[in-house]
């Protein structure tokens, strides 16, 4: 799971002035997200919850290959298990396509 520190670091300025208990909730509420995407997309495709690489093939284009490089790099640098590494990527992915 994402540090505090690091959660606010990925806020940004969307982030300034929310109490570490509100932080603590926006990624608690983002996993809750990319959790339930990741199983109804397993459902869609017949009950299977593996993983969340299920959710990769929905994602279009470019962003595919983005998704798996940042669930690396935190895999990497924050010490997440694979799963969580590609959990937390794709819910960055949702809150930046919430932005636009």
């Amino acid at each position: 799971m994402l540090t505090l520190l690091r959660c606010r670091q990925l806020l940004g300025a969307a982030g300034e002035g929310l109490t570490d208990v509100q932080v603590e909730q926006v990624r608690d509420e983002m996993y809750a997200v990319a959790q339930s995407f990741l199983s109804s997309a397993g459902a869609r495709r017949g009950g299977n919850t593996a993983g969340p690489a299920l959710a990769w093939r929905l994602v279009s284009g470019g962003r595919c290959e983005a998704l798996e490089e940042r669930a690396a790099i935190l895999e990497f640098d924050a010490g997440l298990s694979r799963d969580m590494a590609e959990r937390a990527a794709f819910a960055q992915l949702c809150r930046r396509g919430a932005e636009n």
